[in-house]
């Protein structure tokens, strides 16, 4: 009886502990779905997500990464989530190149919060200078780079060269930085200060100007001069930088529209002419416009890359502003001729009239033409059809956009656009493109240019409905 009762007990003793045992496992299986406990700097095992990101930023296989781990008790993780708009659950994550590039990250997620240059140490001074050479000025090399790569060398560059880093202030439309940034470093031979990504925290470093280096920065100063009114000042700085190399890109520039100024514009177009450079041709332009040759001016100008004269940078706009200035008797001239043709009901001679004016027109003449060829299109919807070379080109998108290859469907529609500028559909397929691509910005402006030429669209209420869907997403995406 009692050794009953001893078995029944051991048999229930074997029970329940089986059954604490299959309780231990599911709470262990369970817990696996959770992120891993992190403890401190030294315990802490760094993510995937925050390797693989880190990885994407390396410019080679042999590149060291450190990784610092900072806990919310160590750092304000509301603030960062808030301003961010990233997840932080313990903490963030700091990852430290050897050139002294700094990745800030996510715990979890890996996302990218912040990345910027600190360079304390001799040996990153000397990784720092090898990189350039090796990575960024290295045509070859530099084109062969991932878009991460390429932009850790942007920030390498406005660490490490004052002339970029005043270039970089003109497109955040920040000129009297610009400006600063050359005059202090002209005047001092080296520069003070420096801003990181956060504005707060100022930090120093000496950077020597070579011999070599100085005419491109009085050739630079003697342009935002003019744009400053400063007519004296740039004259001697052009002068300057013309005496101390005259084969230098900024001196034949500044000097070049110095030459303009004074009317000297044959001189000015020697100076020019051979170059590709967006900026030469627009002073190119402006030197044939001011001699009277508005044909050829036309014709310079419409060279210029359409993303150069649809920027909102202030110093290009300056130039922008000056050649579309200097052709605006060609532009009366030929919107007139256009009308005149309206009137006789030459629409298609009307509407080749328009389309080359599109290229040399400011933003309200453009969209005041749009409104014109869209009472055109109207009369006359045969108009909208696409001339046999630009649809081989649509065609060709179509194929590529079928294949997910956005990118390269937006340079065929590009290239359409160039032959037929008034045809709705390819602004509208150029859109949806660009929202495949995820670039938003540039989707909403294409559709509204369909919805400008074909405002009576059958799907204008959906065109306008994917307006408002991309505003959504640029707002969630944070751009």
């Amino acid at each position: 009886m009692v050794t009953g009762l001893m078995n029944i007990r051991t048999y229930l003793f074997i029970v329940l502990l089986m059954l604490s045992i299959l309780i231990s496992l599911s709470f262990a299986i369970t817990s696996t779905t959770e992120p891993a406990p992190m403890v401190s700097s030294q315990e802490q095992e760094v993510s995937v997500n925050v390797l693989r990101e880190a990885y994407e930023w390396k410019f080679s296989e042999q590149e060291k990464v450190g990784f610092v781990f900072f806990s919310c008790k160590e750092i304000n993780c509301p603030r960062i989530m808030n301003e961010y708009k990233v997840p932080i659950y313990r903490g963030i994550y700091k990852a430290y190149f050897p050139d002294g590039f700094v990745l800030t990250l996510a715990d979890v997620s890996g996302k990218v919060i912040e990345s910027y240059y600190f360079v304390e140490s001799v040996k990153e001074k000397e990784i720092l200078k090898d990189n350039l050479k090796q990575y960024a000025l290295n045509t070859n090399y530099y084109l062969r780079l991932s878009s991460k790569q390429k932009q850790r060398i942007h920030y390498m560059r406005i660490y490490s060269d004052p002339f970029y880093r005043a270039l970089n202030h003109t497109e955040n439309n920040d000129l009297e930085k610009a400006f600063n940034e050359i005059y202090v470093t002209l005047n001092k031979g080296k520069l003070i200060e420096i801003e990181k990504n956060n504005p707060e925290i100022p930090y120093k470093i000496s950077y020597e100007v070579s011999n070599d280096e100085i005419p491109r920065y009085y050739g630079l100063r003697s342009l935002f001069y003019f744009i400053k009114g400063q007519t004296e000042e740039a004259q001697k700085d052009a002068q300057m930088a013309y005496n101390l190399n005259p084969n230098d890109t900024w001196a034949k520039s500044a000097m070049a529209y110095v030459n303009v100024k004074e009317g000297k514009y044959r001189d000015a177009l020697v100076l020019v002419s051979d170059s590709k450079e967006p900026l030469n041709k627009l002073i190119e332009a402006i030197a044939y416009a001011k001699s009277g040759d508005f044909k050829k001016s036309a014709e310079v100008y419409a060279t210029i890359p359409q993303d150069y004269l649809t920027t909102k940078n202030t110093f290009r706009r300056y130039f922008i502003s000056q050649a579309q200035e200097a052709l605006s008797p060609y532009i009366q001239e030929r919107k007139l001729l256009a009308t005149s043709y309206e009137l006789k009901g030459q629409l298609r001679e009307a509407l080749n009239e328009y389309a080359p004016l599109l290229k040399i027109s400011g933003e309200t003449e453009s969209k005041e033409i749009f409104r014109k060829v869209s009472n055109l299109l109207k009369r006359n919807p045969s108009l909208m059809e696409l001339p046999e070379e630009a649809r081989r080109h649509a065609l060709r998108a179509e194929a590529m956009t079928g294949e997910g290859k956005f990118e390269e469907a937006i340079k065929e529609y590009k290239k359409a656009i160039e032959i037929s500028p008034f045809t709705p559909a390819l602004y509208k397929a150029l859109a949806l493109n660009y929202a495949g691509f995820k670039k938003y910005k540039e989707a909403i402006e294409n559709i509204k240019m369909y919805l400008e030429l074909y405002p009576d669209a059958p799907d204008a209420r959906r065109a306008r409905d994917e307006i408002y869907r991309w505003e959504a997403l640029m707002e969630k995406e944070g751009k």
